[in-house]
């Protein structure tokens, strides 16, 4: 199937020094013949025996991902939905607890291309906007943005 994931990926995001894990992990679109994409999500919650995707709007509706390995690392397809809103994953542990909580990996990073080039020439004069610990609302979800700089 398009967009799986090879060996190597799956051992680099399980051992955790994969270099970008977000390029692998959350919501991913796949390009095919047919109308619309080929919806992808990926979820790596150690010590989960089972994920389900669902939006708020339509909680009944859920999307069960396929384990992809035993440290808890899952995927599946989901519908293509436009306009694309936050989904919610419901997540069950072997010990028997569930939760339900937004994927992380479904937010851009704040950090772009250009913040980086100025923060490399030296020149990024707002970097306590982009740096440190926030509160922020994004897509109509609160949450905190961490950003650090941890060259070594």
């Amino acid at each position: 199937m398009k967009g799986r994931l090879t060996k190597s990926e799956i051992g680099a995001l399980v051992s955790a020094s994969h270099h970008e894990p977000r390029s692998l992990l959350g919501y991913h679109e796949f390009p095919r013949n047919e109308s619309t994409p080929l919806c992808m999500v990926r979820v790596l919650e150690p010590g989960a025996e089972s994920v389900e995707v669902y939006w708020e709007d339509d909680a009944e509706h859920r999307h069960a991902l396929g384990r992809v390995h035993e440290a808890g690392l899952f995927e599946g397809s989901i519908p293509h939905r436009r306009p694309l809103v936050p989904y919610r994953l419901r997540v069950r542990y072997s010990d028997g607890h569930e939760s339900s909580k937004h994927d992380a990996y479904f937010f851009s990073h704040e950090l772009s291309d250009f913040d980086l080039y100025l923060f490399g020439a030296g020149r990024h004069y707002g970097l306590y906007h982009k740096f440190g610990a926030d509160l922020r609302v994004r897509d109509g979800v609160a949450g905190t943005h961490l950003a650090l700089w941890a060259p070594h």
